[in-house]
């Protein structure tokens, strides 16, 4: 089967974030993109299960950022806790 060329545009923060996911589950842009083609070719449509990791959202990487400024700028102490006393919570 040959090859044909697809080019499109958008917002360099999105490209930069896609790029990034991406990256992290082993996937250049180009190889995430023909698997994106594939399912929806496969599905009829966009598929519904193509999502990533929670943890590496923009929402909680923001806030994640926020936890480790507070805790930098000494808004925001550190406690530490044996396995022991967090069970005692528990309780």
């Amino acid at each position: 089967m040959s090859t044909a060329t697809i080019t499109f545009r958008t917002d360099s923060g999105t490209k930069d974030y896609a790029e990034a996911m991406f990256a992290n589950i082993g996937m250049n842009m180009s190889t995430a993109m023909n698997v994106l083609l594939k399912m929806a070719v496969r599905e009829g449509g966009l598929p519904q299960e193509a999502t990533h990791d929670p943890f590496w959202s923009q929402k909680n990487q923001k806030y994640l950022n926020d936890v480790i400024n507070n805790i930098e700028s000494g808004k925001t102490k550190m406690v530490t806790k044996s396995l022991s006393e967090l069970e005692e919570f528990e309780k």
